[in-house]
C-alpha cells in the first residue's frame, strides 16, 4: 500500500509519471507483464514466420503440379511446318530468309528454340528450357521391301527426328541412327530405326535398304535409307512413349473398300541428316517442326508465376511480331527460324489454365486457413484481456486509493502505459526478430510487419481500455460488467452482426466464387466465424445460468446444500467467466472445424479417386475405337472379359461419342448430345455391389430391336434437360459410316439419368470429359459393332482387378487398349490426392494452429480462474467456518467450476460443426477432393469425443489445485 501512496505523490507530483514510480509499479505487476510479453512476443514471432512457412508449403504444391503434369504432357508447345523456299521467287522471301543454304536440322532446331525463348518476356524466358525438339514428316508410301503377309496391300512409314529419343530407347538389334560422314554423306543412303514390333511386322532386319515414296515425288522417284537399328522402348518416368506411342507399335486397319485388306502405318526414327536429306533433295519435303519447352519455378514458385502470367499470354504476339510478316506470295504469315521460313508459329498453352486452376485452389485453401488463423488470433487476444484484467484486478485496490486521494484518471492510465509500453515494445521486437531468424529464405512469402505491428499495438492498448472504466469514477467502485441495459445492446449488436456476416457471405459469395474472394483478402470470410463463435458464447451466457438456478432448487429441497451453494455460485460467476467460456468455446470449435475438413477430404478424396477411375483403374483413348483382348486379340463390344491369362482382371468398354437429334413427337433438333454406350448386364456381373450399376442395369435391360424399316431401336437415360427439350418421345439419330451402310438408330428413354446416376464412379472417366450443360444420354452398346470408329470421341475401359495391384493393372490397361491410352489407377490417384501440397499445408496449418490455441486457451483458462478464484475461495472459507470439512469442500470447488465443462463441450463442439454449414457456399472443398461435386461434410467423432473429454479434465485439474491451494489456508487467513 505504500507503494500506492507514493505512487500518489509521484502523480500528482511536477514531474508526473517518473522513472522511479514506473520501476515500482512494474515490480508489482511483473508476472502478469511477463505474461503479457510473451503474448506479445508469440504474436509478432508467429505474423514474421507463419506467412513465410505457409508461402513455402504453396511453392512447394505449385512444383508438385508443375512436375506432374509434364510428366504427363508438355506444358508449351510451339508448332509449325517448314517451307521449301527454293521454289519461291526471292522478291516473297523474308529478309531473314537465306535461300540455296543446305539445311541443318541440329541448328535449326536447337538455334530455333534459343530464339522462341528469346523473343519471351525475361520473366517468362528465365523459367524456360528446350526438353525436346521434333521434326516430323507424313507418311510415305514403303516401295520396298515387300511386306511378307499377303492381306496387306499397303504400308506408310513416317520419318521422325526427336533430340531426346536415344534416352528412351533400348538397341536391340544394330544401332542408333548416326549422322553419315561428310565425305560419304551423297553416296551413302540415311540410317533410320524402327521398333522390334514394326520391324517383325514388315519382316525387316538390320542392314536392309528401304525404298520410301513421298506423296511429293515426281514419278514416284523413291528416297533411300538403311535399317541401322532395333529397338524397344525404355520408360524413364516422362511423357515420352505417351506422346510417342505409334513409334513403338505400328497401326493396323482395314482398307475402307475392302474390309479383307489390311494397310500398316509405322513411324521410324532418322538421325538429324536423315532430316537435312529429306529437306534438301530435289524435291524437298517439308516436315513439321515442334519444340517442347519445360518450366522450372525456383523456391518463390507462386510469386514467379503470379509474374509471368501476363507474358504467357502475350508470348504467341511477341513471336509473330519478331519472327514472323505478311508474306504476299503466300497470302498469308510466314516465318524465320535460323533462316528458315516455316508457317506460322502456333504455341500450345497448357502452363496458363494450370496456373489458373492452381490459383484458384490456392484461394481455397486461404480460405479454409482463415478460419484457423483468425480463432487463433481471437483466442490470443482474449488471452491478453484475461491477463490485463487479473493485472488490474491486483492493482483493484492501490488505483481506487489513488483515484481517492486526487490522482486524475487519465493519469493514472497514462502510468499503466508507462509501464506496459516498454515490455510491450521489448517483446515485440524480440518476437519479430526470432521469426524472421527462423523463416526460410527464397519463398514467395513474405514476413508481416504491418500484422505484427497491429497484433501488438493491440496487446498493448488493452491496458489503457480496461484501466479507464476502473478509474474514471472518482474511487467510486463500478459492477465488474456492463449494466443491463448495456448488456443487452452489446448482445444485440454482435448477434445482428453475425446474422448480418452470414447472410452476406451465403448471399455474395455464389458458389464457385468463394475462390475470387479470398483471393482478395476478404477479412469476412475469417472474422465472420469469430464474430459467430462469440455470439454463440453470448447465447450460452444467457442460457445456462437460469439452468443452474432451477437445478439449484431443485437441490435445496434436499438434505445436502452443497449442490445448491456450488450451483448459485457457478450460476453467480457466469458473466465472471465469460472470458474463458469464450477461448474454451473457440478452440474447441476451430479444432472440431479441423477435424470435419481432415474428415471431408478424407471421404471426399476417397470419392474423388473413385470417380476419376471408375472402377480400381481406367484407360481412357481419345477416339472410338474398339479394344481387343490380351489373349484371343477378338474385338470387345463392352462386355467384362478376362485382360489376360490368370489375373483376374475383367474390363467393360465404354464409349463417348456426340450426335445430333431429334425428337420425333415435336420435330426438335438438339446438337452436340453427349451419348455414352456401356454393356449393363457386362457392368453389373463386374461390379455387383454398386446400386447405381444395378440402376442402370434395370433401366436399360430392355433388348435393343431392329425395326421393320432398318431403324435400331434403343433403350436409354436422359439427363433433364434433353427429355425437357423432347418430352414424352424418343430420340432419332442418323449416323453416315464412311463408305458403309447409313445406320438409324432411335432412342427410347425409360427414365430419367438422375444425379446418383450421373455422378456414378463407372461414368466418371467419361463424364468428366462432358462440358457442364451438355445434354447427356446413356445406352447400351448393342450397337457398337455397326457405329463407326472416330478420332473424336472417347474410348474407356472399366479394370475391376480381383486384387490385382497397380502394376498389373498398368499392364493389362495397355495390353486391352494399346500404349496410347491415359491409365488412372484408383489408388495411386488417391495417394496423389492426399500428399497433395494445398491439402497437405491446410492439415498443417490446422494442427499448428490448434495445438498453438490449446496453449493459449490453457493459459487464459487458468488466469481467469485465478481472477474468479477470491470469489469461490470467499465461499469455501465461510462454509468451513461453519464446519465444512476438506472432502466437503473439494466437492464445493468442483461444482461450482464443472458446469463450465458441458456448457464449453456443447458450445465448442456445435460451433465447430454448425460453422461449415453457415458458411455454405464460402467453403468449398472441391478444390482438395477431386470428384463431380462438392464433398458431402464429414464430422470427426473421436476427435470430438476427446476435445470434450480433454475440456473436463482441464476443469477437473482446476478444481483439485483450488481445493489443494484452500486446504494450504491457516485457519486466520480463512477468517480473513
Amino acid at each position: 500500500m505504500n507503494g500506492g501512496v507514493n505512487g500518489v505523490n509521484g502523480v500528482n507530483g511536477v514531474n508526473g509519471v517518473n522513472g522511479r514510480l514506473i520501476r515500482a509499479e512494474a515490480r508489482g505487476d511483473l508476472p502478469l507483464l511477463g505474461c503479457l510479453a510473451v503474448l506479445v512476443a508469440v504474436l509478432t514471432a508467429l505474423a514474421a514466420l507463419a506467412p513465410v512457412l505457409a508461402a513455402r508449403q504453396e511453392d512447394r504444391a505449385l512444383r508438385q503440379r508443375l512436375v506432374t503434369a509434364q510428366q504427363q504432357d508438355a506444358l508449351l508447345t510451339v508448332q509449325t511446318t517448314a517451307e521449301d523456299p527454293a521454289n519461291m521467287p526471292s522478291e516473297s522471301l523474308l529478309p531473314a530468309a537465306t535461300p540455296g543454304t543446305p539445311v541443318d536440322t541440329a541448328a535449326l532446331l536447337a538455334k530455333g528454340g534459343r530464339q522462341l525463348i528469346a523473343h519471351a518476356d525475361p520473366r517468362l524466358a528465365a523459367t524456360l528450357t528446350v526438353s525436346r525438339a521434333e521434326a516430323q514428316f507424313d507418311p510415305a508410301t514403303l516401295a520396298s521391301p515387300a511386306v511378307p503377309q499377303a492381306s496387306v496391300v499397303g504400308t506408310s512409314l513416317a520419318l521422325s527426328y526427336i533430340t531426346d529419343a536415344d534416352a528412351h530407347l533400348r538397341i536391340t538389334a544394330g544401332r542408333a541412327p548416326r549422322p553419315r560422314p561428310r565425305s560419304t554423306a551423297h553416296s551413302s543412303p540415311p540410317e533410320i530405326a524402327l521398333s522390334r514390333a514394326t520391324a517383325t511386322l514388315l519382316g525387316l532386319h538390320v542392314g536392309e535398304r528401304l525404298s520410301l515414296v513421298g506423296p511429293g515425288d515426281p514419278a514416284g522417284a523413291p528416297s533411300s535409307y538403311v535399317l541401322a537399328g532395333i529397338f524397344e522402348p525404355q520408360r524413364t518416368g516422362d511423357d515420352f512413349w505417351n506422346e510417342q506411342a505409334s513409334l513403338d507399335q505400328p497401326i493396323e486397319y482395314p482398307k475402307d473398300t475392302d474390309p479383307t485388306k489390311q494397310l500398316i502405318s509405322a513411324r521410324g526414327l532418322v538421325a538429324a541428316d536423315g532430316v537435312d536429306a529429306a529437306m534438301n533433295a530435289e524435291v524437298p519435303t517439308e516436315p513439321a517442326l515442334s519444340w517442347q519447352l519445360r518450366v522450372t519455378l525456383g523456391s518463390d514458385a507462386v510469386t514467379q508465376a503470379a509474374r509471368i502470367a501476363q507474358p504467357l499470354a502475350s508470348w504467341s504476339t511477341r513471336l509473330d511480331s519478331a519472327l514472323c510478316a505478311e508474306n504476299p506470295m503466300l497470302d498469308q504469315s510466314s516465318c524465320v527460324l535460323d533462316g528458315q521460313l516455316t508457317d506460322p508459329l502456333l504455341l500450345a498453352d497448357g502452363l496458363g489454365p494450370l496456373l489458373a486452376a492452381f490459383t484458384a485452389e490456392d484461394a481455397q485453401a486461404h480460405t479454409v486457413a482463415s478460419y484457423a488463423i483468425a480463432s487463433l488470433l481471437a483466442v490470443a487476444l482474449a488471452t491478453a484481456v484475461v491477463a490485463v484484467r487479473l493485472l488490474l484486478r491486483r492493482r483493484d485496490a492501490e488505483l481506487r486509493l489513488q483515484r481517492a486521494r486526487g490522482a486524475s484518471g487519465p493519469r493514472l492510465v497514462l502510468l499503466r502505459l508507462a509501464v506496459a509500453t516498454p515490455v510491450v515494445a521489448v517483446a515485440g521486437a524480440a518476437g519479430w526478430a526470432v521469426g524472421l531468424g527462423l523463416a526460410p529464405d527464397g519463398t514467395s512469402g513474405a514476413p508481416r510487419p504491418l500484422l505484427a505491428a497491429l497484433l501488438a499495438g493491440a496487446a498493448w492498448l488493452l491496458l489503457p481500455l480496461l484501466t479507464w472504466p476502473a478509474v474514471r469514477n472518482d474511487g467510486r467502485l463500478r459492477g465488474e460488467g456492463p449494466s443491463p441495459a448495456r448488456r443487452v445492446v452489446l448482445e444485440a449488436t454482435v448477434l445482428l452482426l453475425a446474422v448480418a456476416g452470414v447472410a452476406v457471405l451465403r448471399t455474395s459469395t455464389p458458389a464457385g466464387s468463394a475462390q475470387d474472394a479470398a483471393g482478395q483478402g476478404d477479412v469476412r470470410l475469417s472474422a465472420v466465424p469469430v464474430v459467430v463463435a462469440l455470439a454463440a458464447v453470448l447465447v450460452l451466457l444467457r442460457l445456462y445460468p437460469p439452468v443452474l438456478r432451477w437445478c439449484a432448487g431443485r437441490l435445496r429441497r434436499g438434505r445436502g446444500l452443497l449442490g445448491y451453494v456450488g450451483l448459485v455460485r457457478a450460476g453467480g460467476d457466469a458473466p465472471a467467466t465469460a472470458m474463458a467460456l469464450f477461448v474454451l468455446v473457440l478452440t474447441l470449435g476451430t479444432a472440431v472445424f479441423g477435424g470435419l475438413v481432415s474428415s471431408t477430404v478424407g471421404a471426399g478424396a476417397r470419392t474423388g479417386a473413385a470417380w476419376a477411375a471408375g472402377a480400381d483403374a481406367v484407360a481412357v483413348q481419345l477416339g472410338n475405337t474398339t479394344p481387343l483382348t490380351a489373349t484371343s486379340g477378338s474385338a470387345t463390344s463392352g462386355s467384362a472379359t478376362a485382360a489376360g491369362p490368370g489375373t483376374g482382371i475383367r474390363t467393360v468398354t465404354e464409349q463417348l461419342r456426340t450426335f445430333n437429334l431429334i425428337g420425333d413427337r415435336n420435330g426438335a433438333g438438339i446438337g452436340g448430345v453427349a451419348v455414352i454406350t456401356v454393356d449393363p448386364a457386362a457392368l453389373a456381373a463386374a461390379d455387383p455391389g454398386s446400386a447405381a450399376v444395378r440402376a442402370l442395369r434395370a433401366a436399360l435391360s430392355a433388348p435393343a430391336r431392329t425395326l421393320s424399316d432398318g431403324t435400331v431401336q434403343l433403350p436409354a437415360l436422359g439427363s433433364p434437360d434433353l427429355l425437357a427439350t423432347a418430352p414424352g418421345g424418343s430420340l432419332s439419330a442418323t449416323v453416315q459410316p464412311y463408305r458403309k451402310p447409313v445406320v438409324h438408330l432411335r432412342f427410347s428413354p425409360t427414365g430419367t439419368l438422375t444425379a446418383a446416376e450421373r455422378d456414378d464412379p463407372v461414368l466418371g472417366p467419361l463424364v468428366s470429359l462432358v462440358a457442364d450443360g451438355t445434354p447427356l444420354l446413356v445406352t447400351t452398346a448393342a450397337v457398337e459393332q455397326r457405329l463407326p470408329q472416330l478420332s473424336s470421341g472417347h474410348t474407356a475401359v472399366l479394370l475391376f482387378s480381383g486384387g490385382a495391384d497397380a502394376a498389373a493393372l498398368h499392364a493389362a490397361a495397355e495390353r486391352v487398349l494399346g500404349p496410347l491410352a491415359q491409365v488412372t489407377v484408383r489408388t495411386e490417384e488417391l495417394a496423389a490426392l492426399r500428399g497433395d501440397g494445398l491439402t497437405r499445408g491446410v492439415g498443417v496449418l490446422y494442427t499448428a494452429s490448434t495445438l498453438l490455441a490449446v496453449l493459449f486457451a490453457l493459459l487464459a483458462v487458468g488466469l481467469e480462474l485465478v481472477l474468479t478464484a477470491p470469489e469461490r475461495g470467499r465461499t469455501t472459507s465461510y462454509l468451513r467456518a461453519l464446519g465444512l470439512n476438506g472432502r466437503g469442500a473439494a466437492a464445493l470447488h468442483l461444482v461450482q467450476l464443472l458446469p463450465l465443462v458441458p456448457v464449453a463441450a456443447l458450445g465448442g463442439v456445435v460451433l465447430g460443426l454448425v460453422e461449415p454449414r453457415i458458411l455454405g457456399p464460402a467453403l468449398d472443398l472441391r478444390a482438395f477432393t477431386g470428384g463431380p461435386g462438392r464433398p458431402a461434410l464429414h464430422s470427426d467423432p473421436a476427435l470430438t469425443v476427446a476435445l470434450g473429454l480433454a475440456a473436463g479434465l482441464l476443469v477437473l485439474a482446476a478444481a483439485v489445485v483450488e481445493t489443494l491451494v484452500a486446504r494450504a489456508r491457516t485457519p486466520a487467513a480463512r477468517m480473513r
